[in-house]
């Protein structure tokens, strides 16, 4: 099964790392509706940066749910979001 690619800020990288983060969220618009809709993954690898030796980490890919959210990066108002269920962590 593939694995999903996806770049993240050091915070939640860190918060993922440390298993106090269960849960990535990316808005509900057509890029990730098209990433994740009817597709299967095994793993997620999250990349803090875009450099080609920045720290990685790899999630096993436990699927999806839509949630409306309020969340700081979003800004104040409730937005939909996957919610991108996250199980075992080991760095990369």
């Amino acid at each position: 099964m593939t694995k999903l690619f996806m770049t993240i800020k050091r915070q939640y990288f860190n918060e993922i790392l440390a298993e106090t983060k269960k849960e990535e969220y990316r808005l509900v618009k057509p890029h990730w509706v098209n990433k994740l809709v009817g597709k299967e993954y095994s793993h997620i690898v999250f990349q803090n940066g875009y450099n080609h030796n920045s720290p990685r980490l790899e999630a096993q890919y436990l699927g999806y749910e839509i949630k409306n959210i309020k969340h700081e990066f979003f800004g104040n108002e409730d937005v939909s979001v996957f919610a991108l269920k996250l199980g075992t962590i080991k760095q990369l």
